[in-house]
């Protein structure tokens, strides 16, 4: 009877030293720039979190109901980013940040009370630690498993005391867009992904056996075996750039999964890119896209079933590349997004752009008019339509 008394004053004490707490900081129409409101919410959040030994941090955006589906998924995600940057910012590591659930337009809730970032943290002060009597001195050492999902896998060894681990996956062009990720070797040639992921930990402490066994679902099922493991360096505009190495990747034909392991560090995150340059060596041509003003792609997709495009890199408001296999005709490509700093929505076929190629065989497309109205299917209709009537009259 004293020893199950134990056992549930001990899941009290567990239960009560880590729960859960929701917090909401709120934006501006429009913006995703931290209110000084929203600043008084991240203090008290960062303040409380100071000093523990084991915490959590998910945070997840959202929008009013104004603009297109994907104008708001861009401002969500933005928002998300911008708050995930002042605990980053501030020594915090950060288990996700995305777009909060579609359900919430469903909500009754106000406009004012939709602009936000919803932030859910726990946090341990006196975590209950069981001993293994194999790390020495009596260490706690766990094995922690987390599971992406994509279906990412990733384990950690080594890992002293509590702590955590989370992983972001990007693997669609519009996962990679919303979060900044960019498909850029180090000396500026353009990569095509196989999959970007980030892992973070939150132990203080690794021991000499540290080590992360990463597991990458093959980008739609294929398996590319001239794939290598990259990992990120920031240029001098802040944005993720690619250093290529010489950790060996392992693959499985059944399973569709790349393996791979690397050292692991206490309280950090690594950015880490299955990558290969896109060349025609490689079976694969780079497509640049220059358009008039800054636009917000968040899709592109091919309207025949011969190819795929993949998105490489915004390489700045006004220049996009992305590449596509040597043999895919770039006649059906459609992108879709929204005007930047607007909540217009535009579309973009690719065939009406000016067009030249270059002496590596990379495409050139230049934005026109004529361009984004094909891109709109009713906006063409539309027209068409006036340019009848005006004719009879």
């Amino acid at each position: 009877m004293k020893k199950y008394s134990l056992l549930l004053l001990l899941s009290y004490i567990s239960m009560t030293a880590q729960q859960q707490k929701t917090a909401f900081a709120y934006f501006d129409f429009d913006s995703d720039v931290l209110t000084e409101d929203a600043h008084i919410t991240l203090d008290s959040i960062s303040s409380e979190l100071k000093g523990t030994d084991s915490y959590a941090i998910k945070i997840y955006g959202f929008t009013d109901d104004a603009g297109t589906e994907s104008y708001n998924r861009i401002l969500a995600q933005k928002r998300a980013d911008r708050v995930a940057g002042y605990f980053q910012l501030h020594g915090f590591l950060i288990a996700e940040a995305a777009v909060d659930s579609p359900g919430l337009r469903a909500a009754v809730l106000t406009a004012e009370k939709k602009r936000r970032v919803r932030i859910e943290y726990t946090a341990r002060a006196q975590p209950y630690e069981v001993a293994n009597t194999n790390a020495g001195y009596g260490s706690s050492v766990s094995i922690p498993e987390i599971r992406g999902r994509q279906g990412t896998n990733v384990i950690l060894s080594g890992g002293i005391g509590p702590g955590e681990v989370a992983v972001s996956e990007f693997f669609s062009t519009e996962s990679m867009i919303a979060n900044g990720m960019y498909g850029i070797a180090e000396g500026g040639d353009i990569l095509k992904s196989e999959g970007m992921i980030t892992v973070c930990n939150t132990y203080k402490q690794v021991d000499s056996t540290g080590m992360y066994t990463i597991q990458i679902p093959a980008n739609r099922g294929v398996i590319n075996d001239k794939a290598s493991v990259w990992l990120s360096l920031e240029d001098k505009e802040g944005k993720l750039v690619w250093q290529n190495t010489s950790i060996e990747v392992t693959t499985d034909s059944i399973t569709k999964m790349y393996t791979i392991k690397l050292p692991a560090k206490p309280a950090e995150c690594t950015h880490i890119n299955l990558d290969m340059f896109a060349n025609r060596e490689n079976g694969y041509r780079v497509v640049y896209l220059y358009t008039d003003k800054p636009y917000d792609f968040v899709k592109a997709r091919m309207y025949n079933s011969y190819g795929d495009m993949y998105f490489s890199a915004k390489v700045n408001d006004t220049t996009w590349a992305f590449c596509v296999p040597n043999h895919t005709g770039l006649a059906g490509i459609l992108f879709t997004g929204a005007e930047k700093d607007s909540r217009k929505e535009i579309g973009l076929q690719l065939r009406k752009c000016r067009h030249k190629v270059d002496k590596k065989r990379n495409h050139h497309y230049y934005i026109t008019e004529r361009a984004l109205i094909a891109g709109l299917p009713k906006q063409a209709e539309k027209k068409k339509k006036k340019s009848w009537f005006s004719e009879l009259f």
